[in-house]
C-alpha cells in the first residue's frame, strides 16, 4: 500500500477543497435516499485525520492568498458544507469549532427559514415512508400512478427521485397517497438553517456563502438563467448576511458550465470566488476550485482513492477541466 504522504506529495493538491453535506445520528428521511450522510464519529474522525495531515483553513484564509497573487498553498485543507441543513448549527459547528477547525457553508436562498421544501427532498421523504410504512394498496396505487404518467413504476424509490426535477406534479400526487404533509414536515422538522442560526455561524467565525436560489441543474439550464441563479443567490448572501465577500458553490457539479458564463460572472468581477464538485481535478477557471465528496467513505480512503484517480488522469492528460 502506497503511503497517504506519498499521495498526498504526489498529488499535489493545493488547496484540498472538501465538501460534505450532512452530519447526524439520526435518520434523515429528507435526504436518506439521496446519499449516505456521516455519524458525528464518524465526521470527527474525518477532522482528526485531516487535522493531522493538513492545515485546515477558512475561505477568508484562501481569498487573501488569492487577492496577494497566490493560488493556494500545498498540504491545506478547506471544509466545506452545502445544502444549508440545521445540522451545520447544531452538530457540524460545535463538533469542529471544539477542534478550532474552520469551514464555509453554502445556503440555498430558497431554503433558508425553511420556506420551501426542496423537490428531491419531497421525494426523498415519499420513499422513506412508501418504503416503511406504505401497506399494500398503497404500494400498489403508488405504482400505478407512476405508470399512468408514463413513468417506470419500480423501484419506486428510484422512480420517484428520478422524477423530481422534472415531473413536480408527481410529487403532490403521492404525497397524497402516502399521506405526507410537507408544509407540515417543514413547520415540524425545520430541515433547514435560519437566518438568525446562519448569523450565529458568523459569529463563531464560519463562513457563508451562496448555493443557487432553488438548487437546479445548471445543465438544464441557459446562460442567462445560470448567471441569474448565481447572482441572485450571491446578492441575497452578501444583503442579508454582510459577509463582505460573494463565494458561490454550484449545486449538483458544474461540468455542463462554459467558458462564457465565467467570463461574463468572473469577467466583470461579480463573485470573487467559487467552487464545483470535480474532485482533485486542475481547473482552468481562475479563483474557481473543485471539490471532492466526501460521503460516505472515511477520510484517508476517499482522499486516497481520489489522489490516484489524480494521478493516473495526469499521466493520461485528462485532469484539466474544459471550458467550451
Amino acid at each position: 500500500m502506497v503511503p497517504f504522504r506519498a499521495l498526498q506529495t504526489a498529488g499535489r493538491t493545493r488547496p484540498l477543497v472538501l465538501v460534505y453535506h450532512m452530519v447526524s445520528d439520526e435518520p434523515v428521511p429528507h435526504t436518506g435516499d439521496l446519499y449516505a450522510h456521516k455519524t458525528t464519529a464518524e465526521f470527527d474522525a474525518d477532522l482528526e485525520f485531516l487535522r493531522r495531515q493538513y492545515r485546515p483553513i477558512g475561505l477568508t484564509d484562501l481569498l487573501a492568498e488569492i487577492e496577494s497573487g497566490g493560488t493556494g498553498s500545498e498540504h491545506t485543507v478547506l471544509i466545506t458544507f452545502d445544502d444549508g441543513f440545521r445540522e451545520a448549527s447544531e452538530i457540524v459547528a460545535p463538533l469542529l469549532s471544539r477542534k478550532g477547525i474552520p469551514a464555509a457553508f453554502f445556503i440555498t436562498k430558497d431554503w433558508v427559514g425553511n420556506r420551501s421544501l426542496f423537490c428531491r427532498h419531497k421525494a426523498s421523504l415519499l420513499a422513506d415512508r412508501y418504503r416503511r410504512q406504505a401497506d399494500a394498496g398503497t404500494r400498489r396505487a403508488c405504482r400505478d400512478l407512476l405508470s399512468s404518467r408514463g413513468l417506470p413504476a419500480q423501484p419506486f424509490e428510484r422512480r420517484i427521485l428520478a422524477a423530481a426535477h422534472r415531473r413536480p406534479e408527481v410529487l403532490e400526487r403521492a404525497a397524497a397517497l402516502l399521506g405526507v404533509d410537507f408544509g407540515a414536515y417543514l413547520r415540524r422538522v425545520r430541515p433547514y438553517l435560519d437566518a438568525d442560526q446562519i448569523r450565529d455561524l458568523m459569529r463563531q467565525g464560519f463562513a457563508i456563502g451562496a448555493h443557487s436560489v432553488d438548487h437546479p441543474r445548471y445543465e438544464a439550464l441557459s446562460l442567462e438563467e445560470q448567471v441569474r441563479q448565481t447572482l441572485e443567490s450571491v446578492a441575497f448572501v452578501t444583503a442579508t448576511f454582510h459577509t463582505g465577500y460573494r463565494a458561490y458553490a454550484f449545486p449538483f457539479d458544474d461540468r455542463a458550465v462554459s467558458r462564457a458564463y465565467f467570463d461574463r460572472v468572473n469577467g466583470q468581477d461579480l463573485v470573487d470566488i467559487s467552487f464545483g464538485t470535480g474532485g482533485m481535478r486542475d481547473e482552468t477557471v481562475p479563483r474557481h476550485f473543485q471539490r471532492v465528496g466526501m460521503e460516505p467513505m472515511d477520510a484517508r480512503t476517499t482522499l486516497s482513492r481520489s489522489y490516484i484517480g489524480k494521478l493516473a488522469r495526469r499521466c493520461a492528460g485528462r485532469n484539466r477541466t474544459v471550458r467550451v
